[in-house]
C-alpha cells in the first residue's frame, strides 16, 4: 500500500462486511491518514449504509458489494489503483455459503 501511494496510485482495500470496514478504516486513519502523526493520505470509507472521507482520497476502504458500484461509476479507476482483497479467501468458503446447494 505505501509503494503505491508513493508512485502516486490510489488504494482501494476490499473487505468481507461492513464491521471489518469501519475497524480497517479507523486504523488506516489513525497510521496513515488525517489522524496519523504524519498523515500520508486521505482515507474514505465506502460501505453502502455509511461513507466517510473525501470521495478524492487516496485510500478507499469498501466491501466488495459497494466496490462494484463503484467501479461501474467510475470513482474506482483499475489503471490507476491498488486493490487489495482482504479474506478473498473466504468467498469461495463451503462453509460461508448461504445457498443449500445439494
Amino acid at each position: 500500500m505505501l509503494a503505491a501511494l508513493r508512485q502516486g496510485l490510489k488504494v482501494t482495500y476490499l473487505v468481507s462486511h461492513r464491521a471489518l470496514a469501519d475497524q480497517k478504516f479507523l486504523d488506516f486513519s489513525e497510521r496513515i491518514g488525517e489522524r496519523a502523526k504524519e498523515p500520508l493520505a486521505r482515507v474514505a470509507l465506502s460501505t453502502g449504509d455509511r461513507t466517510e472521507g473525501n470521495v478524492d482520497a487516496e485510500v478507499c476502504v469498501a466491501t466488495y458489494e459497494k466496490a462494484i458500484g463503484l467501479l461501474l461509476t467510475g470513482q474506482i479507476r483499475p489503471g490507476n489503483s491498488l486493490v487489495i482483497a482482504d479474506e478473498l479467501q473466504i468467498l469461495c468458503d463451503p462453509s460461508r455459503l448461504s445457498l443449500d446447494i445439494q
